[in-house]
């Protein structure tokens, strides 16, 4: 049986490091290596080195406004980049002005490009609806000293409506305060279409109760539409939205010629599943990239890295403890311990953008592999068996035994062992000792009893392939060989064995029934293969909200994955 995880998948793929020619008169980039490249004008030459901006990069705040600070969350952003307070040996220095300066700031920002001026800027800005600057012009104009306009044009900038080149992000700061965290997504709405005005646009019913709306030429309109799940359509086919390289807002916005009268028409021709898939993206979008600062300052760092071709900080493992069998010596577990390889990251640069940005909706962390891009599988591919146990000692070691002399294919069986106040049977364990000492029998302990723990990403992991398995639960090896075989050809989904359905009752409520016939809307994750990649997604990306609820029914994680 197979069941979508809940995430929307597509094979579109984009070129997103195209540099654009440098049409300043600053001078042409020229690549160099993945540390350093420099930018020739004919007047200066300014070589960057980017020595500072490996792995894990720092980067230090300039906060010209003295608001950020107040409306980021620093933890968040920490899971991707590191901020630090001091702007020594940083990556890059992330100035923040709003578009209209005043003196005292502009005095005080051209004593610390003096100061740091060997170092790499990108400024950003807040988006100012009310007048449109060109950022790099108006420093420019503003400081008259010959190095400060080498360092300016050298710089990347960060604000809305810039014209597309290397250098600029069209991306910037919005400030304003999100409402929608109670706000009850749904996909069927009293009006088909309603159109925005400056006058109805402070009237959020209009938003709630509308799947299209006909919106100006402005970003605002355009935020606010995509917040409350709305389709935007837009009288213009040639503006130019926020990131539109990354960004496929053709799968959500609706563009029309501006002498076209009657859009209803076009309209009409959407099927349910078209609109409803736009809803969702539209949502999702504002979600990821839009709906707080810590967001936006989040987007415009990974844009900034894509763009200068360095790495991105990978997710961090969970933290557990490896239960050590009494019945191995201390030079033994010693010599396993040596020969332990921790799983490695594949380069980002090899993964699909249009997928992150997109599909996943989360660009800003490296994963070990993701199931979106290997369509193809090796024959002989291996799987790992994951054991969430709670007093059901006997049970697992009845039938590892069976898996691991039937299951040609299997690497490793890993048992979460979630009784903390007891410990293994290690004389029932003892006839196992092989693969403990080869380093394919692993029993872990999380410092707390969660279902959670059977999503948490740990090291120990070497297979895309994960079989996931309640303890107290046996299937014979040819069925999960079946199902590792549907798995492979659909690695993206979650694929098992015990099926559920959901019934919508006469007074609209929903009923959790078992499924006896071919009918079913759910896999459970009792006796099912999943893409390793979920478990990070489900740890780091899916609302948190998720974790307490399982944690307060200890129940659900199986039927809880949803990404919107």
């Amino acid at each position: 049986m197979i069941l979508n995880f809940g995430i929307q998948y597509g094979n579109v793929c984009l070129n997103h490091y195209k540099l654009y020619n440098y049409k300043r008169s600053s001078g042409l980039i020229k690549s160099k290596n993945l540390n350093q490249f420099q930018i020739e004008s004919r007047q200066n030459f300014k070589k960057f080195d980017y020595t500072n901006c490996q792995l894990d990069s720092k980067f230090y705040i300039y906060d010209t406004t003295k608001q950020l600070n107040s409306k980021i969350k620093a933890n968040l952003i920490n899971t991707s980049f590191s901020l630090v307070d001091s702007p020594i040996d940083v990556c890059f220095l992330i100035v923040i002005l709003d578009e209209s300066p005043s003196n005292q700031i502009l005095s005080d920002l051209f004593d610390f490009l003096i100061l740091y001026s060997n170092n790499n800027f990108i400024f950003v800005s807040y988006f100012n609806q009310e007048k449109k600057i060109d950022l790099r012009n108006f420093l420019l104009n503003t400081f008259s000293d010959e190095k400060i306009k080498i360092l300016i044009n050298n710089s990347f900038f960060a604000s809305f409506d810039q014209i597309n080149y290397f250098y600029n992000i069209n991306f910037g700061l919005i400030d304003h305060i999100d409402q929608t965290e109670d706000f009850k997504f749904t996909l069927n709405r009293l009006n088909k279409v309603s159109i925005l005005t400056e006058t109805n646009f402070e009237n959020s019913n209009v938003f709630k109760n509308s799947k299209f709306v006909v919106i100006p030429n402005k970003l605002k309109f355009l935020i606010e539409s995509i917040k409350f799940g709305c389709i935007p359509i837009i009288n213009d086919l040639e503006i130019n939205l926020p990131l539109s390289d990354l960004i496929a807002w053709d799968e959500l916005v609706i563009k029309v010629p501006s002498y076209v009268n009657s859009f209803l028409e076009i309209l009409d021709t959407m099927s349910i599943n078209n609109i409803e898939k736009r809803q969702i993206k539209a949502r999702m979008i504002y979600k990821a990239y839009f709906k707080t600062q810590t967001e936006q300052i989040k987007t415009i760092l990974t844009v900034l890295l894509n763009k200068v071709k360095m790495p991105l900080k990978s997710f961090d493992f969970f933290q557990y403890t490896e239960l050590e069998p009494e019945f191995m010596s201390k030079e033994i577990v010693k010599k396993i311990n040596a020969e332990k390889n921790i799983s490695t990251l594949k380069n980002k640069f090899s993964q699909s953008n249009y997928i992150l940005w997109n599909k996943i909706y989360y660009p800003f962390n490296l994963v070990p592999s993701n199931p979106f891009f290997e369509l193809n599988y090796e024959p002989n591919e291996q799987f790992t068996i994951l054991f969430l146990t709670f007093n059901r000692e006997l049970n697992v070691v009845d039938s590892i035994g069976v898996y691991f002399n039937k299951l040609d294919l299997l690497n490793s069986i890993i048992i979460v062992w979630n009784s903390l106040d007891t410990e293994p049977n290690w004389q029932l364990w003892s006839k196992y000792s092989e693969y403990f000492e080869q380093n394919r029998l692993k029993i872990i302990k999380f410092s707390k009893n969660s279902l959670n723990n059977r999503f948490l990403p740990i090291d120990l992991i070497k297979t895309d392939a994960v079989f996931s398995l309640d303890d107290d639960l046996y299937y014979e090896p040819w069925q999960i060989m079946l199902n590792f075989q549907a798995w492979k050809e659909n690695r993206d989904r979650l694929v098992g064995i015990p099926a559920r359905r959901h019934v919508i009752m006469k007074d609209g409520s929903l009923q959790y029934k078992l499924s006896f016939d071919s009918q079913y809307s759910m896999v459970l994750t009792g006796a099912a293969f999943y893409h390793r990649f979920y478990q990070y997604y489900y740890s780091y990306i899916m609302d948190k909200r998720i974790f307490d609820l399982v944690d307060e029914l200890m129940n659900g994680e199986d039927s809880l994955n949803k990404p919107y």
